[in-house]
Protein backbone atom coordinates (compact mmCIF):
# COMPACT_ATOMS: atom_id res chain seq x y z
CA UNK A 1 0.00 0.00 0.00
CA UNK A 2 1.06 3.50 -1.19
CA UNK A 3 2.02 5.29 2.23
CA UNK A 4 0.81 8.41 -0.04
CA UNK A 5 -2.80 7.15 -0.60
CA UNK A 6 -5.23 9.30 1.60
CA UNK A 7 -8.84 8.41 1.20
CA UNK A 8 -10.93 11.66 2.14
CA UNK A 9 -12.90 9.73 4.66
CA UNK A 10 -9.58 8.17 6.23
CA UNK A 11 -9.87 11.02 8.78
CA UNK A 12 -13.43 9.84 10.16
CA UNK A 13 -12.16 6.90 11.52
CA UNK A 14 -9.16 7.12 14.62
CA UNK A 15 -7.89 4.30 15.79
CA UNK A 16 -6.78 5.30 19.49
CA UNK A 17 -7.15 9.21 18.41
CA UNK A 18 -3.33 8.30 16.59
CA UNK A 19 -3.88 7.48 12.91
CA UNK A 20 -6.82 6.85 10.25
CA UNK A 21 -7.32 3.93 9.00
CA UNK A 22 -9.79 2.72 5.96
CA UNK A 23 -12.34 0.09 7.64
CA UNK A 24 -12.94 -1.25 3.97
CA UNK A 25 -9.22 -1.67 2.72
CA UNK A 26 -7.71 -5.24 3.52
CA UNK A 27 -4.31 -3.68 3.64
CA UNK A 28 -5.61 -1.84 6.92
CA UNK A 29 -7.05 -5.20 8.51
CA UNK A 30 -4.31 -4.86 11.27
CA UNK A 31 -5.90 -1.70 12.45
CA UNK A 32 -9.50 -2.56 12.43
CA UNK A 33 -10.98 -2.21 15.87
CA UNK A 34 -12.40 -5.92 17.02
CA UNK A 35 -15.52 -4.74 17.71
CA UNK A 36 -16.07 -3.70 14.06
CA UNK A 37 -14.63 -7.08 12.81
CA UNK A 38 -16.64 -8.89 15.48
CA UNK A 39 -19.60 -7.29 14.22
CA UNK A 40 -22.13 -9.90 12.06
CA UNK A 41 -22.73 -7.83 9.32
CA UNK A 42 -18.64 -6.65 9.18
CA UNK A 43 -19.50 -8.39 5.52
CA UNK A 44 -21.57 -5.91 4.19
CA UNK A 45 -18.63 -3.13 5.08
CA UNK A 46 -16.00 -5.44 3.34
CA UNK A 47 -17.45 -7.28 0.97
CA UNK A 48 -19.76 -6.04 -2.19
CA UNK A 49 -21.07 -9.41 -3.12
CA UNK A 50 -22.49 -9.97 0.46
CA UNK A 51 -24.03 -6.44 0.26
CA UNK A 52 -25.88 -6.64 -3.10
CA UNK A 53 -27.32 -10.10 -1.60
CA UNK A 54 -28.47 -8.44 1.26
CA UNK A 55 -29.86 -5.71 -0.14
CA UNK A 56 -31.60 -7.89 -2.39
CA UNK A 57 -33.10 -10.17 0.58
CA UNK A 58 -33.95 -6.90 1.70
CA UNK A 59 -35.87 -6.19 -1.61
CA UNK A 60 -33.50 -3.36 -2.44
CA UNK A 61 -33.37 -2.50 -6.27
CA UNK A 62 -30.00 -3.82 -7.53
CA UNK A 63 -28.49 -4.26 -10.83
CA UNK A 64 -28.25 -7.45 -11.70
CA UNK A 65 -24.94 -8.57 -10.81
CA UNK A 66 -22.63 -11.94 -11.08
CA UNK A 67 -19.41 -12.89 -9.08
CA UNK A 68 -16.53 -15.71 -9.78
CA UNK A 69 -12.73 -16.12 -9.09
CA UNK A 70 -12.61 -17.84 -12.78
CA UNK A 71 -12.06 -15.32 -15.73
CA UNK A 72 -13.73 -18.78 -17.92
CA UNK A 73 -17.52 -17.94 -15.36
CA UNK A 74 -17.42 -14.42 -15.20
CA UNK A 75 -17.05 -13.76 -19.22
CA UNK A 76 -20.00 -16.44 -20.00
CA UNK A 77 -22.29 -14.13 -17.67
CA UNK A 78 -20.98 -10.97 -19.58
CA UNK A 79 -21.77 -12.79 -22.85
CA UNK A 80 -25.01 -14.07 -21.73
CA UNK A 81 -26.44 -10.66 -20.70
CA UNK A 82 -24.69 -8.82 -23.46
CA UNK A 83 -25.52 -5.55 -22.46
CA UNK A 84 -22.82 -2.64 -22.00
CA UNK A 85 -21.20 -0.79 -20.25
CA UNK A 86 -20.73 -3.12 -17.46
CA UNK A 87 -19.31 -2.00 -14.01
CA UNK A 88 -16.42 -4.47 -13.04
CA UNK A 89 -15.13 -4.56 -9.21
CA UNK A 90 -13.06 -6.69 -6.98
CA UNK A 91 -15.90 -8.28 -4.16
CA UNK A 92 -13.63 -7.39 -2.11
CA UNK A 93 -14.39 -3.37 -1.21
CA UNK A 94 -11.71 -1.22 -1.85
CA UNK A 95 -11.06 2.19 -0.03
CA UNK A 96 -12.53 5.26 -2.99
CA UNK A 97 -13.55 2.36 -5.79
CA UNK A 98 -9.68 0.83 -6.34
CA UNK A 99 -9.97 -1.93 -8.49
CA UNK A 100 -13.63 -0.80 -10.04
CA UNK A 101 -14.16 -0.11 -14.10
CA UNK A 102 -16.54 0.40 -16.09
CA UNK A 103 -16.37 -1.97 -19.35
CA UNK A 104 -17.56 -0.33 -22.67
CA UNK A 105 -16.91 -3.46 -24.75
CA UNK A 106 -16.28 -7.34 -24.23
CA UNK A 107 -12.42 -7.06 -25.49
CA UNK A 108 -12.10 -5.29 -22.19
CA UNK A 109 -12.86 -7.74 -19.90
CA UNK A 110 -9.77 -10.08 -19.94
CA UNK A 111 -7.78 -7.09 -19.14
CA UNK A 112 -9.20 -5.66 -16.66
CA UNK A 113 -9.56 -8.72 -14.63
CA UNK A 114 -5.93 -9.06 -14.83
CA UNK A 115 -5.74 -5.41 -13.55
CA UNK A 116 -8.42 -6.34 -10.38
CA UNK A 117 -6.76 -9.94 -9.66
CA UNK A 118 -3.56 -7.95 -9.87
CA UNK A 119 -4.96 -5.92 -7.21
CA UNK A 120 -6.64 -7.90 -5.13
CA UNK A 121 -6.84 -11.94 -5.12
CA UNK A 122 -10.60 -13.37 -5.66
CA UNK A 123 -13.86 -12.94 -6.61
CA UNK A 124 -14.68 -10.39 -9.45
CA UNK A 125 -17.95 -8.71 -9.66
CA UNK A 126 -19.61 -7.74 -12.60
CA UNK A 127 -22.84 -6.16 -12.82
CA UNK A 128 -25.24 -4.00 -14.37
CA UNK A 129 -23.46 -0.31 -15.11
CA UNK A 130 -26.60 2.02 -13.60
CA UNK A 131 -26.69 6.06 -13.29
CA UNK A 132 -27.18 6.18 -9.55
CA UNK A 133 -30.48 7.99 -8.24
CA UNK A 134 -29.78 7.16 -4.83
CA UNK A 135 -26.91 6.13 -3.22
CA UNK A 136 -26.20 3.40 -0.40
CA UNK A 137 -23.45 3.99 2.19
CA UNK A 138 -22.19 1.71 4.19
CA UNK A 139 -20.24 2.76 7.24
CA UNK A 140 -19.43 1.75 10.80
CA UNK A 141 -21.22 4.15 13.29
CA UNK A 142 -21.38 3.97 17.22
CA UNK A 143 -20.15 0.70 17.11
CA UNK A 144 -22.83 -1.00 14.69
CA UNK A 145 -22.62 -1.48 11.04
CA UNK A 146 -25.09 1.12 9.72
CA UNK A 147 -26.77 1.19 6.00
CA UNK A 148 -27.18 4.92 5.07
CA UNK A 149 -29.06 5.74 1.51
CA UNK A 150 -28.10 9.23 0.02
CA UNK A 151 -30.56 10.59 -2.80
CA UNK A 152 -28.07 13.07 -3.85
CA UNK A 153 -24.23 12.80 -3.96
CA UNK A 154 -22.85 16.47 -3.28
CA UNK A 155 -21.43 16.11 0.17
Amino acid sequence: MNAEYHSPVASLYQVDGQHSFFCDHPAYAGDWPEGLVANPQFGLLNNRLKLREFCQAGKFLTPAFFAADQFARLSAWAVRQNQFPMAMKSAVNMADGAASFVLKAFRELPEFFELINSQQAGSVLLEEFIIPKARVEVTWLNGSIRLIARSGLDK
